[in-house]
């Protein structure tokens, strides 16, 4: 898992488009990884991560599906607060996921979890 961490840190601060077009594989099998592996909390975090990756080149439809399985994969860790804030920031971020049918859902799942606790 750390080699594959460490792999997509290298698209962090890229910006050459070519380069950041093949993170998508790379970050791909990271996130599956570290699914099977069951370490939800930082399956999300990673895909917050690509979700920046993806606003850089303009893949608004990408940023709302990783912002989306970010909140689902955090819910199913049992981190409601850290689902909430996440989706928060990125509808506050112009990047493509506020307004979308993802951010919508997203909103949906998180109240009917508030609701399950109430």
């Amino acid at each position: 898992c750390a080699l594959m961490l460490r792999a997509c840190s290298l698209f962090d601060d890229g910006e050459e488009e070519a380069q950041l077009r093949h993170s998508a594989d790379t970050f791909g099998a990271a996130v599956a990884l570290l699914l099977r592996a069951g370490r939800r909390s930082e399956t999300a975090a990673l895909l917050r991560r690509q979700v920046l990756v993806y606003a850089r080149l303009r893949r608004t439809h990408d940023v709302a599906r990783s912002e989306l399985s970010a909140v689902i994969i955090n819910l199913a860790a049992g981190e409601y607060e850290q689902a909430s804030i996440g989706c928060t920031k990125a509808e506050a971020r112009p990047d493509g996921f506020a307004g979308t049918d993802e951010a919508d859902l997203a909103r949906r799942l998180l109240a009917a979890f508030a609701a399950q606790d109430a």
